[in-house]
């Protein structure tokens, strides 16, 4: 269960074995993996069904902005995830956020998620989730030759381009 990719707020029945052997319904806290040997030590957070937990749920963007993206637009998600707070049955996998109809310059923040009325949002609700930046526009230098003095070879260039058309 470690090594799949189900996700970290999937709720696992964990069997305690020993002198008193029990059941606890719990969610994957924390993993920490040596590069080499692999895992390590892994923690564990037991819940109850009918209390709402904090969890951080990733955010997966969908669509192309189609038209930004023709004019060079470039797409920067700025949050990967967002807290939220519901029971623990009601943990969803991902939130999916929507960013087809951006043009340049819009942008999508936390405050315009909508989920469940049962789930509530945690996180600053004005924090920017996606932005549509607008291409940087190459700065040309054009050096403007003083009268008399010989044309930089980028103006010669230029002109001679001028010339043969």
């Amino acid at each position: 269960m470690l090594h799949t990719t189900a996700g970290q707020n999937v709720l696992i029945q964990l069997q305690i074995l020993g002198a008193d052997p029990r059941k606890k319904t719990v969610i994957l806290k924390d993993i920490q993996r040596h590069p080499l040997s692999g895992l390590v030590h892994v923690d564990f957070m037991e819940v109850l069904l009918d209390e709402a937990i904090a969890v951080e749920v990733p955010l997966r963007l969908t669509g192309e902005p189609l038209e930004a993206l023709r004019l060079g637009g470039l797409v920067q998600q700025l949050r990967r995830s967002i807290e939220v707070q519901c029971l623990p049955t009601r943990i969803p996998d991902h939130i999916t956020v929507d960013v087809s109809a951006l043009n340049l310059g819009d942008s999508i923040h936390v405050e315009e998620i909508r989920l469940d009325d049962d789930i509530r949002i945690l996180t600053d609700l004005k924090e920017p989730v996606v932005v549509i930046s607008a291409p940087e526009a190459e700065k040309v230098e054009v050096a403007e030759a003083e009268p008399g003095a010989e044309p930089t070879e980028a103006a010669a260039g230029e002109e001679s381009e001028t010339k043969e058309s």
